[in-house]
């Protein structure tokens, strides 16, 4: 992904963002919700090149900024009270579908 400030970094704030909607212990919570095996996504965590639709199904799942996901600037995780708001933490049992529209 171009313009990220680094690969690490970019994992680093994805644990970050697990950790504040799942839990510390909420990788097969979040793995499930997204479809993949909770191995698939420690290896996201360590480094491994995230597919886009998990991607922007994470995006969904969390309402993550994604500016603050790819650049770690400005933005970032909603509050534990807005994402619960949302439905975030209330049992979220698989990912949100996601559709592509064409233009026009």
């Amino acid at each position: 992904m171009a313009g990220l400030t680094d690969r690490r970094a970019f994992t680093d704030r994805l644990r970050q963002i697990r950790r504040e909607v799942y839990g510390e212990e909420g990788i097969t919570q979040l793995a499930q919700a997204l479809g993949v095996p909770p191995r698939t996504w420690e290896n996201y965590e360590a480094g491994v090149t995230l597919p886009d639709l998990i991607l922007l199904e994470f995006v969904c799942l969390t309402g993550v900024d994604v500016h603050w996901l790819a650049k770690g600037e400005e933005g970032g995780v909603l509050g534990a009270s807005q994402v619960s708001r949302r439905g975030i933490n209330e049992g979220a049992s698989h990912a949100p579908e996601v559709k592509a529209t064409r233009p026009g």
